[in-house]
C-alpha cells in the first residue's frame, strides 16, 4: 500500500544546451506514494537538482540567476484505469 521510489539522474548537455544546466548536473528525487485502493493514489515528490552553473533564481526571484541548486516539492492524487 505504500511505496517509496527513488530516482537519481545525471544530466549532460554536451554542446546542445537542451537542459540549461551549464553542461552537467544531477537530480535526486524521492516519491513516497500511498495506494489508498487498487486504483487510487496520493504521492508527494521531493526533488533536488544541482547544476554546474548558476541557472536558478533565489527565493526572491533575483535576476540574473544566483543559485546552482534547486529543491522542489509536489503533491499529487490520481486514479488509474
Amino acid at each position: 500500500m505504500f511505496t517509496v521510489p527513488v530516482r537519481v539522474e545525471y544530466l549532460n548537455d554536451g554542446t546542445s544546451g537542451i537542459y540549461g544546466v551549464g553542461d552537467t548536473g544531477y537530480t535526486f528525487t524521492v516519491t513516497p506514494t500511498y495506494h489508498a485502493t487498487e486504483n487510487t493514489f496520493v504521492r508527494g515528490e521531493l526533488a533536488y537538482i544541482k547544476a554546474k552553473d548558476k541557472v536558478f533564481v533565489d527565493d526572491k526571484g533575483t535576476l540574473p540567476a544566483t543559485e546552482d541548486t534547486n529543491t522542489s516539492f509536489a503533491l499529487q492524487a490520481g486514479v488509474t484505469f
